[in-house]
This record gives C-alpha cells, structure tokens and sequence, in this order.
C-alpha cells in the first residue's frame, strides 16, 4: 500500500518530531532494523519526539484504517518493528534515561540503549544487571 504525502501532512503538521516516507533521503536508514535481513517497507515512519507525537500518530493510524508498528530499539531478531504497508512508530529519539537515586528505580524513553541506562545509572553508583549489548535500543 502506497499512501501520498499530501494525506500524511495533517499528521506532520500536529509533530515535534518528523514523517519520513518512501523517497525521503532519510527514508531506508529510519526503517532499518538490527537484523539486516529484514527488509520491509512501512508506508511511513514516523520519529516520534515524545509522547504527544505517538499519541497523535496512534490516532492518524486508527483514523486511516492503517496498521501500526512500534520500534524501539529495532533489535527483535524477527523484525516485528517494521511491516510492509504499516506506518512505524520511531521511538529512537525519546532516549531520555531518569534516574532516582534514592529509590534505585529508572525511568527510560521507548528509544534509550542500555549503554545509556548503563551510564545513566553509574553516576549514582547503581548497575543494570538486564543487558548485554550496549546499543540494544536504538541503533541509528
């Protein structure tokens, strides 16, 4: 399915983030995921800035009758991220990492590696014990 960029500008218009499409110079490296192999074409891709941005695009797709996919570090080995004719919800730039360090708790963006966790924590003498690969989130 193929859907112009005139349908999608009510949505890039209502953004902080952005919509990159088919065509877009931009385009092949938002869609790609951590399994090369994986090769699919989301009619849209939409770099979500913060959770307004994914609230509005969840409402475009429901609207438009679209499937919806969510990547949030695009390192599922099966590709789940990206789906052909799907519009892709980018959490990649929502990489924010708080951390409370009398509570020993964390708060992470869809978007933040585990090397950002990692260092986020250490300023407060805390460990991750969860992860192995330090880019294992977004990897752009």
């Amino acid at each position: 399915m193929s859907i112009g960029s005139a349908i999608l500008a009510p949505l890039a218009d209502e953004l902080t983030g952005r919509v990159t499409v088919p065509g877009d110079a931009a385009y092949d490296g938002a869609r790609a995921v951590w399994n090369g192999d994986v090769d699919r074409r989301p009619v849209a891709v939409v770099r979500c800035a913060d959770a307004d941005d994914v609230a509005a695009t969840i409402r475009f797709v429901r609207g438009a009758g679209l499937d919806l996919t969510v990547r949030g570090g695009g390192h599922n080995f099966g590709g789940a991220a990206v789906a052909d004719g799907a519009v892709m919800v980018h959490l990649g730039e929502m990489n924010t990492v708080q951390v409370d360090p009398v509570r020993k708790t964390a708060r992470c963006g869809g978007g933040a590696t585990w090397a950002q966790l990692d260092a986020a924590t250490q300023q407060h003498g805390l460990a991750t014990p969860g992860g192995t690969i330090s880019h294992r989130g977004s990897v752009d």
